[in-house]
């Protein structure tokens, strides 16, 4: 008999953090750091060295206000997402801050299958293996409501849509990789998420009551890391067995930080779509 279990898993020595409202130039972060920010700056025409510049300005000051607010150092900096790979925005963030911030390799030491479902991107890691695919936007559009929650019917074809997708290029990975699933997997999600343990039965859905905050995908509810895992689980033959780690993403990204650096403590930031951030430290 096959089991699924879904599980909120906090690593020990991780912490998240809230950055995209701090105060940077007279704006939150979040709308002066984040890919829709360097889509509006290209149709602008500004340039390319530019749009680091002023990027890595703003996310070099942001550090510098959570210094103040910490009232100590914050540590080691790492940074990983898409934004972070762009020349140039990380050496205007050092700038500004005074501040060494190094770039994620996004490496996961002996970790299971790792299912990363970004803003911008799905990023999938097993052992040596990757795969990362953007975010289709024809068929996943960007959503933003007032209160961040989708209508009912917006978000079960959105959510369905999500569903098909991310099982599609999971299985598709797993099949051209070779990959035997199970029995635990990583599934990191763009969204706050609200409860401890097992995922809640019955499951809250929609409004201000569900178990995963809001993001940009439309019908990503509490019900569907669950659904997802099913529908991959009973792709396969044998069907697996599965305990499933549900954590943020900057969450995982400070625990790669963590695992990397046993003795050391800092700030992992993400830079996609908006910028993330959780504490890690050590646990020795």
């Amino acid at each position: 008999m096959t089991t699924l279990a879904v599980h909120r898993w906090l690593p020990e020595g991780v912490s998240p953090i809230e950055l995209w409202d701090l105060p940077v130039g007279g704006e939150l972060l979040y709308a002066r750091l984040g890919s829709e920010q360097v889509t509006r700056l290209r149709s602008r025409g500004v340039a390319e060295s530019e749009i680091d510049r002023r990027l890595g300005d703003a996310l070099g000051e942001a550090l510098l206000l959570l210094e103040q607010k910490r009232g100590r150092g914050l540590g080691e900096v790492v940074a990983s997402g898409g934004l972070s790979r762009r020349p140039g925005l990380l050496e205007a963030a050092a700038r500004v801050s005074g501040l060494a911030i190094e770039l994620d390799p996004d490496v996961t030491a002996n970790a299971p299958l790792i299912i990363e479902l970004g803003q911008t991107r799905l990023k999938l890691t097993c052992a040596s293996h990757r795969l990362v695919v953007p975010r289709p936007l024809e068929l996943l559009p960007i959503h933003r409501t007032e209160d961040g929650r989708p209508a009912a019917q917006v978000a079960r074809e959105q959510g369905a849509r999500l569903l098909v997708h991310v099982a599609s290029v999971v299985l598709g990975f797993l099949r051209a990789q070779a990959i035997a699933l199970g029995p635990e997997v990583i599934l990191a999600l763009p969204c706050a998420i609200d409860f401890e343990g097992p995922l809640p039965s019955p499951l809250p859905q929609g409004g201000r009551g569900d178990a995963l905050g809001p993001c940009t995908y439309a019908g990503l509810g509490s019900g569907w890391p669950m659904a997802l895992m099913r529908r991959v689980a009973a792709s396969l033959s044998p069907e697996p067995s599965l305990a499933v780690r549900l954590i943020n993403d900057a969450e995982l990204a400070a625990f790669r930080a963590q695992q990397r650096r046993p003795a050391a403590e800092g700030l992992a930031i993400t830079l996609g779509f908006g910028p993330g951030a959780a504490w890690f430290r050590s646990v020795r």
